[in-house]
Parts: C-alpha cells; structure tokens; sequence
C-alpha cells in the first residue's frame, strides 16, 4: 500500500479509480480528480503548500510534485502526464501537458493547455509556456542571463533521454553593453551544443531594437535611431547588423558562419578540410573581416565555373538531412541542386 501521511491533520484526498503503487508517497494537503495514478517511488508532498490534481493525471515513476512553503502551491489540470524522475516544483500546469522525462518545472511557471516538455527539459521560475508548443532546453523569458551550464545540461538530459527529438536553439548576440566575453561564452555554448548531436542545431540572431521590449531605453541612450517609417522597421533582418554597435558585413558573415556550421551541419571532404579549419578558426576568435573566402565562393557560383562547382559540391559536399538551412548557406540551391531527397540527387 502507498505511503499515505497527514500533515498537521490535514489528509490527501483522492477522486475515483485512483492507482497508487506499493510505495509512492501522498503527503499532506493534496487533493486528486478522478482516474489519477501515482506510480512507484513517485512524490506528492504537499507539506508546505496545496497540491491541486485535476482528473487523468499520472505521475511516472521517480517523479516529484512538491511546492514552495507559504510561496508557490502546485496545480495541475486534467489529462497530465508526467514523465519518470521529472519535477514539478509550485508551479501550475493546466490542461492536456506532457511533463517528459527528466524535466523540471519551477516556482511560479505557467504552462498553457496542449504543450509537451521535452525530456530533460528546464522551465525557469516565473516563465509563461504559450499553448499548442513543444518545448526543450531551458525555457526562459525573452533574456540574456541563461548560465550556459544550465543550456547545456537541458539539451544534454534531451540527447541522452530522447535522442530522437530534434532540438532547434537560438541565441541573440549584440545586446546593448555585451562584452565580448559573453558573445565568446555564446559562440562556445553553440559549438558545444552541436557537438551532442546531429539534431540538435544551433541558430545565432542579432539583436534588434523594438519600442516597449526591455532594453528598448538602453539602446536609444546607446545611439540607435529608430526607422523613421514601416519600410525601414521591415529591412530589419535577425541576420544584419541593427544598431550602431553591430558591424552589418561582420553580423552577415557570423551568421553566414554559423548556418554552415551549426544549423546545415555539412561535412566536406577532406578536401575541403581547410575551408573548415578557417570558418572554425573565425567561429571561435569572433573574427568575421576579411571573409574572402565567402566572396570566392559566391563568385565561382556566378562564374563558368558553375557546372564544375556543382559537380563538385555534389560530391565533396554530405549535408545533414533534419535540416533546410544548409545547402542556402552552402549555395546549393544557386547551383540548381536539389537536396530534398536524402541522396542528394
């Protein structure tokens, strides 16, 4: 039988058809719907805080539903799964959500109807989860201050645990008042991050200046002068150098770098292992300048060179099938190649 304990008289209580294996835990002021079960060596401790379970919520085995004292009470609707060893720390997840292995939700997040959180999974304090999604890595609002050794443990539990799940990040450099230190911590979180995985791609945006956003002040006090009509706020692109302290050719090239590198994922022959070397070197020192490489390349593309350029890219040139990105960034589809099919033909 379950470990059923009151806490200051308070008991659990539990709905219709409810299954508690041999030895989960149900402590305190915790109140269950119908049709709910609590697997082996689960948690429910609601000790300090309510524990609130809505109706066919199941809570695999390992898993945690705890709350914070006095702070942060746990809701959960109805048609909730969550997944083994995950946590679910005073926060509130409503309706139809799948909490996957692993993962962690905490204090005061909000998860919206219809989403699932990937495995291993980390959903910050106070985020909100927009509806219809599925999330992975570690799920913030809109800022600047992850840890990357919270980025790379979220995918990393993503890769061991579901490795099938393909895992899309983007990172925004060129914020108001970074340092190069961090654009560099960003740079090596993407490197590392890609090197889990052939799913797991890495996208880089510059960042761009919109009225009401946080650092909208900042970056007017910084001399940024706003479009002065719809045209300009519509050539704003997250691949161009928006404000006066991006360079646009450098914010091309790095983003030009980084579609190759980390979001096509191509691998060349070893032929081409030099051009590598160099796009890898200009990575990791933030030197975009001088990028004659890139300008070669289009102009042999442009050139009567074009079928022998093709004929080679073909050959020399193994993109990686999860994604679009790679074969743009490479100038396959300017050489007429059609990598649609997983042969490349």
């Amino acid at each position: 039988m379950a470990l059923i304990k009151p806490v200051k008289g308070i008991e659990p209580q539990f709905g219709k058809n409810c299954y508690l294996a041999e030895n989960a835990t149900i402590v305190g002021d915790v109140i269950m719907g119908d049709d709910c079960s609590i697997w082996f060596q689960a948690v429910v401790r609601g000790d300090v805080h309510y524990i609130r379970m809505g109706n066919k919520v199941n809570v695999q085995d390992g898993a945690v539903i705890h709350c914070t004292y006095q702070r942060a009470p746990t809701n959960i609707g109805n048609n909730v799964s969550v997944g083994h060893r995950a946590i679910v720390h005073g926060c509130t997840l409503k309706d139809n959500v799948l909490v996957g292995m692993g993962a962690i939700v905490m204090d005061h997040a909000v998860v919206e109807e219809n989403v699932l959180i990937a495995a291993g999974a980390v959903v910050l304090e106070n985020s909100r989860l927009e509806s219809g999604y599925i999330y992975a890595g570690v799920l913030d609002r809109m800022t600047k201050d992850q840890d990357a050794e919270q980025i790379l443990w979220g995918i990393g539990n993503l890769v061991q645990y579901a490795p099938h799940i393909e895992a899309n990040c983007s990172f925004i450099v060129g914020m108001p008042e970074e340092q190069p230190h961090e654009t560099k911590e960003t740079f090596d979180t993407i490197e590392a991050l890609s090197a889990m995985s052939e799913k797991v791609r890495c996208s880089v945006c510059v960042y761009m200046p919109y009225p009401g956003t946080p650092l909208w002040g900042k970056a007017l006090e910084m001399g940024y002068i706003p479009p002065a009509n719809q045209e300009g706020w519509v050539e704003m692109d997250l691949n161009r150098g928006n404000t006066p302290w991006m360079s646009d050719d450098e914010a091309q090239v790095m983003c030009d770098i980084n579609d190759i590198l980390f979001v096509g994922r191509s691998q060349g022959h070893w032929l081409l292992r030099p051009y590598y070397n160099l796009l890898r070197w200009r990575w990791r020192n933030q030197y975009f300048k001088y990028y004659w490489e890139g300008a070669l390349k289009m102009r042999l593309i442009h050139s009567p060179l074009k079928p022998l350029i093709a004929w080679m890219t073909k050959r020399l040139v193994t993109f990686n099938q999860t994604t679009h990105k790679g074969t743009i960034s490479e100038g396959a589809e300017l050489l007429g190649l059609d990598y649609s099919k997983p042969s490349g033909d």
